[in-house]
C-alpha cells in the first residue's frame, strides 16, 4: 500500500482519516475544553474519498449513536462494519511502528 502524505508531510498509513492542520488545532481545543460542544451525530453522515482505492472510490458512513463506522466501494453492496475502537487501536500500532523503525534507523547510522 502506498503511503500517502497529509499537509504536515507526515506519512499517513489511514487516508480516511487524515486530518489537516486546522482540523487538527480544532480537536485539540475540543478535548481541551472536555468535548465541549461536541456531540453525536443525530442523521447518518457518509462520506467518499477522494481518491480511488483499487479503481473505486471508499464510501464511509457513520450511523448516529453508533460506535461504528461502515466502509464500502461505491457501486457495491458489499459493506464492513469496523468499531471505532479498532479503528483507534490500529492508528495507534500503526504509529508506534513507525516510531520504532525511525529509532531503529536513527541507532543504525
Amino acid at each position: 500500500m502506498p503511503r500517502l502524505r497529509n499537509e504536515s508531510q507526515q506519512p499517513c498509513l489511514l487516508p480516511l482519516l487524515q486530518i489537516n492542520r486546522a482540523g487538527l488545532r480544532s480537536v485539540q481545543r475540543l478535548e481541551a475544553n472536555g468535548g465541549a460542544g461536541m456531540s453525536a451525530p443525530t442523521r447518518t453522515v457518509s462520506r467518499m474519498t477522494a481518491q480511488p482505492h483499487r479503481g473505486r472510490q471508499i464510501v464511509l458512513t457513520i450511523p448516529p449513536h453508533c460506535d461504528y463506522i461502515t466502509v464500502r466501494q461505491k457501486g457495491t453492496r458489499t459493506r464492513y462494519d469496523i468499531q471505532l475502537a479498532a479503528v483507534y487501536d490500529l492508528a495507534v500500532r500503526q504509529k508506534v511502528a513507525l516510531d520504532r523503525a525511525a529509532k531503529k534507523a536513527r541507532k543504525g547510522k
